[in-house]
Formats: C-alpha cells, sequence, structure tokens
C-alpha cells in the first residue's frame, strides 16, 4: 500500500521498496505469470515455511550454480546489494546443518565476532544486511573486524570487493578531484538520519590505515554528511602520511 500524493502533470517517481513476505511474493507473482501464459492454476497462491528436513532421498528438478564466492561478495561490497548479504549469511550458517530461528541464524556471526576479537556487546546484530533499527555497531568494532580481516589469507579479494572512491561502487562520484580519489576502499552505509564510511585509506606515503566513521542522528541534507565524510577522509590522509620523526639519541654529559 502506498499513500501520498503528487501535483498534477508532475514527472514519474520511482520508489525502491523492500519486499516485507519474499515468499509469499514469489507465490503471487509465480501465479500470475502461469496464468498469463494460460495456466490454470486453483486456490490462491501462498506461503509456508517448514524448516524440517525432507525424509529420503529428494528429486533434483533444476539446479544453478553460482558465481565464485569473491564475485559474488563484489557485487554486495560494491552496489550494496542487501538482498545479497541476506542469503549470504543464510547459505553460511547452512554450512553447519539447519536453523530453526532467527535467534540461530544470529548465533552464527555472534560467534564469528568473539573468534575475531571484537569486545562483548560492540555488536547487537538483527539482520545481515544493517537495515534493521535494532542493529548496533561500534567503530572499535568495525575497526577490529577489519584488521582482522587483513591478516586472512582472504583479504585480497576481500579488499578488491570495496567501492574505491571517485572511481566505482557506491563511492564512484564521491571524492573526485581530491586527496582521497583512488586512495580509500571502504564500505558506505546509510539509513535515514545515518551516514557511515568504514574500510581503509592508502596514503602518498605508503601506510595503509584502518577507519570507521559512522554518523548518526544526522538532521541536515544527506550530502552534507556525504561532504563531511569526505573532509574527515581528505584530513586522516594529510594528516597520518608524515612519517613520525624519530627522536634523537640523548647526549651523555661527563662530568
Amino acid at each position: 500500500m502506498v499513500k501520498g500524493s503528487l501535483p498534477a502533470k508532475s514527472t514519474p517517481r520511482k520508489l525502491i521498496l523492500a519486499i516485507e513476505e519474499p515468499a509469499q511474493h514469489a507465490a503471487v507473482l509465480l501465479k500470475r505469470l502461469l496464468e498469463e501464459r494460460g495456466v490454470k492454476v486453483a486456490g490462491v497462491a501462498r506461503a509456508r515455511h517448514d524448516h524440517a528436513e525432507p525424509s529420503g532421498d529428494p528429486v533434483v528438478l533444476a539446479e544453478h550454480v553460482s558465481v565464485p564466492l569473491g564475485d559474488a561478495l563484489k557485487l554486495i561490497n560494491k552496489i550494496s546489494q542487501n538482498l545479497h548479504t541476506e542469503m549470504l549469511l543464510r547459505t553460511v550458517a547452512r554450512q553447519n546443518g539447519p536453523w530453526a530461528t532467527p535467534d540461530d541464524l544470529m548465533k552464527v556471526p555472534a560467534d564469528f565476532y568473539t573468534a575475531t576479537g571484537i569486545a562483548p556487546g560492540d555488536v547487537i546484530q538483527a539482520d545481515a544486511s544493517g537495515l534493521s533499527r535494532h542493529d548496533l555497531v561500534t567503530p572499535r568494532a568495525v575497526v577490529t573486524l577489519l584488521s582482522y580481516a587483513q591478516k586472512q589469507p582472504w583479504f585480497a579479494t576481500y579488499y578488491a570487493s570495496l567501492p574505491v572512491a571517485g572511481i566505482d561502487g557506491t563511492l564512484e562520484d564521491r571524492m573526485k578531484n581530491t586527496l582521497a580519489a583512488g586512495r580509500i576502499h571502504a564500505k558506505t552505509g546509510s539509513v535515514e538520519h545515518v551516514r557511515t564510511l568504514s574500510g581503509f585509506a592508502e596514503t602518498p606515503g605508503g601506510r595503509r590505515l584502518i577507519f570507521s566513521f559512522l554518523s548518526n542522528n544526522q538532521g541536515g541534507k544527506s550530502h552534507e554528511a556525504a561532504d563531511a565524510l569526505t573532509g574527515l577522509c581528505v584530513a586522516m590522509l594529510e594528516e597520518f602520511n608524515v612519517k613520525p620523526q624519530k627522536r634523537a639519541p640523548e647526549r651523555k654529559h661527563s662530568r
């Protein structure tokens, strides 16, 4: 149900809406497509969620092989594909057997955060996409997670999946013609009144920095928050590009 108003003879507006019941939506869509092609479908479309394991050997009707995980991750991070993040968490959780409740599902990332060294209470997670208002995270937790990732054998694949300032992904149109262009490899995040940016910064001097900027309760226009994050990135690159000077050895005074 969509409510609102538009001026007479105004240009069309495109709305991107989240589907609350994906299974029900798929069932209704399938029924409509079948009927449009002359297939008679009795009854109404409905969804049933059954977590029980099927008995006996299942019959394979169709098979689809996904793209490599690295390619899927690049799609997720470059354009912030929320549906794929939800599916990826469920796929990871399924590797250890079936799960039946949201608590079972969320235990998988919770155990992972503990293994990476994130402090208890620094992450409260209700979904995989980060769209839930119940999701809470500290910058310290994000930095800890990125630091852990940097030490893993799969880091190069992960690093390549991040948007690059002024070049591609959700950062394609940001930080152009600044010191940060091409040097910020980071994931954006945004919901109403919230803008975030976390990832890695490559200084002109060759240092790699890990950062996490999270802004909440902003009341201004969205571009103002983006401009502030750009300013922080440029300032960070300038401030930490200078190598710390070595302390001169203390001279010994003879008596």
